[in-house]
C-alpha cells in the first residue's frame, strides 16, 4: 500500500462534509468567539470543521500504528525556514522555541487561538520566542488589511504587542476610526499612528509575508509553525506535544 493509498483508506474516506444543520449548530455553539457576520462565518466554519475532521483521523491513524508496531525514529521532522529577523517578536532572543505564527487580526480562528497561545507563552516563559508575521485574509475579512498595517505602525513605536492583544482581545471594532481610537487609549503617539496608518506604508511589508507564507505552504489562519515544524492541532496539549519534544531534542 502506497502512502497516498493509506492516507485514503484511513483518513480521507472517513472526512465527510457536515451537513448545513451541523454548521449551524457549531456556529451557535461558538458564536461569541466569532465576531464577522453569521453569513460571512458559515462557510469558514465549514472549512473548519472539514479541517478539523481530517486531522482528528489522521492522529488517529498515526497513533494507532505507533501502538501497533515499535517505531524508532531516527530523522529530524521535517522543517521550514520561516524568517523572523526584523518581525514583531516577544520572549527571549535565545529561546530554545521559536514559535511563528501567520495570523489574521479579523479572523475569528485567530482570535479562538489567542487564548491558547496566551497559555502556551505563560506555561514556557523562559522557552520560547514568539514571532507574528501578517496574513491577512483579505478575500473574506475586509478589515484584515488595515489592521495589520496598524499593528505594524503600533511595532514603529514599540507597542506591537500592546495593539495585538487589544485586537485579539476584542475583534468588533478593526475599523479606521476605532483602530486610531485603540491607539490612543494604548497611549501611542496618534499622530504618528494615524500618519502611518493613513498612508499605507506597510502594506508591501504585509504583501512580502503573504508570498513568503504561500511559498511555506500557508493557506489560512491561523497557521504554526514551532522551530519550523508546521502545526496542524491548535489545542495547547498539541502544541505543548511538539515543544516537549523540542525541548528534548535540544538537551541531547
Amino acid at each position: 500500500m502506497t502512502r497516498e493509498e493509506l492516507l485514503n483508506a484511513e483518513v480521507e474516506s472517513n472526512v465527510g462534509t457536515p451537513s448545513a444543520e451541523e454548521v449551524e449548530q457549531f456556529y451557535e455553539a461558538n458564536k461569541a468567539q466569532i465576531s464577522i457576520p453569521k453569513a460571512q462565518a458559515l462557510p469558514q466554519v465549514r472549512q473548519y470543521m472539514i479541517d478539523s475532521s481530517r486531522r482528528r483521523y489522521r492522529d488517529m491513524m498515526i497513533n494507532n500504528l505507533r501502538r501497533s508496531f515499535k517505531v524508532t525514529t531516527f530523522l529530524d521532522p521535517l522543517r521550514t525556514d520561516i524568517a523572523t529577523m526584523g518581525h514583531p517578536s516577544r520572549g527571549p532572543a535565545n529561546a530554545p522555541v521559536t514559535i511563528v505564527e501567520f495570523g489574521d487580526f479579523e479572523c475569528p480562528f485567530c482570535g479562538a487561538f489567542y487564548p491558547t497561545m496566551k497559555q502556551v507563552e505563560k506555561a514556557y516563559a523562559e522557552k520560547m520566542r514568539l514571532v507574528f508575521r501578517q496574513f491577512p485574509l483579505t478575500n473574506m475579512h475586509p478589515r484584515a488589511q488595515k489592521a495589520a498595517e496598524a499593528s505594524l505602525c503600533a511595532n514603529e513605536q514599540g507597542r506591537f504587542w500592546d495593539l495585538y492583544d487589544a485586537m485579539f482581545s476584542d475583534q468588533s471594532r478593526l475599523d479606521v476610526p476605532s483602530l486610531k481610537q485603540r491607539a490612543q487609549t494604548l497611549g501611542l503617539n496618534t499622530t504618528t499612528f494615524n500618519t502611518c496608518l493613513d498612508s499605507g506604508k506597510h502594506a508591501g511589508t504585509i504583501l512580502k509575508d503573504q508570498e513568503e507564507a504561500r511559498k511555506a505552504g500557508v493557506s489560512g489562519t491561523p497557521t504554526v509553525f514551532i522551530n519550523g515544524r508546521l502545526q496542524t492541532g491548535r489545542s495547547f496539549a498539541e502544541i505543548q506535544e511538539v515543544i516537549e519534544d523540542e525541548l528534548k531534542r535540544v538537551s541531547k
